[in-house]
C-alpha cells in the first residue's frame, strides 16, 4: 500500500517517521508535528490521513497507532532499524483520534 501512495505522499511520511522517532526514549505517546514541518504540500495530508497512516488535528498530524506505525517503521528504516518496534511511542489501536 505505501509504495502506491504518489511520491509526494511517500516523502511526506518519511519525513514524518523520522520526526517521530527522534522522541523514541522519551515518555510522550504520539508526538505530533505541524503539518509545515514535515509535509511536502497540503495534498499529501490529506493523502495520508484518507489512507488512514495519520491522525491529524489540523495544523497537527501524528503516526495514527503503533501497527501502522510500525509498518511505516519498516518501509522507512527497514525492519533491523525500525525505531518504533517495541516502542511506546506511538499510540495504541484504540487512541481516541479526535
Amino acid at each position: 500500500m505505501l509504495e502506491a501512495l504518489s511520491p509526494e505522499a511517500q516523502e511526506s511520511l518519511r519525513r514524518l517517521a523520522r520526526w517521530t522517532a527522534r522522541f523514541v526514549d522519551t515518555n510522550i505517546i504520539g508526538p505530533s508535528a505541524r503539518n509545515e514541518e514535515w509535509a511536502v504540500s497540503a495534498e499529501s495530508v490529506s493523502i495520508l490521513l484518507d489512507a488512514g497512516l495519520i491522525a491529524c488535528r489540523d495544523p497537527w498530524s501524528y503516526l495514527r497507532d503503533r501497527e501502522v506505525g510500525e509498518v511505516i517503521g519498516d518501509w522507512t528504516f527497514g525492519e533491523a532499524e525500525n525505531p518504533f518496534r517495541g516502542s511506546q511511542i506511538l499510540p495504541p489501536k484504540d487512541w481516541p483520534h479526535s
